[in-house]
């Protein structure tokens, strides 16, 4: 029997985010950590659009993301409109 308990499935499941869009974890810690919490507005801008970035792969390709300078401005950062 290799099956996993009914609780046990039901919770990985509640916890999971839908299958058919991609996620990324933020585990806690790192929300509340100093670094983050300190960053300037654009600083997390950069972050969340690297995020983006790693989510349109499928986070598969975490060493190969390549996010231009017209990504950002895109994104709304770095052009100073």
């Amino acid at each position: 029997m290799g099956s996993k308990p009914l609780a046990s499935r039901l919770r990985d499941k509640r916890n999971s985010p839908p299958q058919d869009q991609p996620w990324v974890w933020l585990s806690r810690e790192m929300l509340e950590s100093e670094a983050l919490r300190s960053l300037s507005l654009a600083a997390r801008r950069v972050v969340d659009r690297v995020i983006l970035e790693q989510m349109a792969h499928a986070g598969k390709e975490n060493g190969n993301l390549i996010v231009t300078y017209d990504d950002f401005v895109r994104f709304g950062i770095g052009a100073h409109r």
